[in-house]
């Protein structure tokens, strides 16, 4: 490897770093102009990191119905207010994935119930699910 391509990879960590304080702070601040900048800027931190890591990526194959979720630590951003959202929670007794969202000040569930002494971790945009074309014919 050469010397200039060394530079590159010791300064990538640092540039995934920044491309998610830019994707939190947009998320934070751009309300839902920039949502989907927000979105670009975490995607190409992930994808930067993937190639760092020696992945080789491929996209989820339609047929088969695969979605990608893509998990963020609240550490890193949190979803807009509101907003529901895929939640990773830790309780004490077991780890799980439920409905909510972050009401500014608190984690809730979809219900609307506070989470009280369990812990959210990570949380995800809901995916897409099926088509409505697709729906259509399993309900026919």
């Amino acid at each position: 490897m050469s010397a200039a391509t060394n530079d590159y990879a010791d300064e990538a960590p640092e540039l995934v770093d920044f491309l998610h304080r830019q994707s939190a702070f947009f998320r934070k601040h751009g309300g839902t102009v920039l949502k989907d900048d927000a979105q670009k800027l975490a995607d190409a931190a992930s994808l930067l990191d993937s190639y760092r890591a020696g992945l080789v990526l491929t996209d989820p194959l339609p047929a088969l119905g695969v979605e990608l979720i893509r998990w963020v630590s609240v550490s890193k951003a949190v979803p807009d207010a509101d907003e529901t959202a895929l939640l990773r929670i830790v309780g004490p007794t077991e780890t799980y994935v439920w409905a909510g969202y972050y009401d500014g000040e608190r984690w809730v569930s979809a219900e609307g119930v506070p989470l009280g002494g369990d812990v959210v971790t990570h949380w995800a945009e809901f995916p897409a699910g099926p088509a409505v074309s697709d729906a259509a014919e399993e309900a026919a």
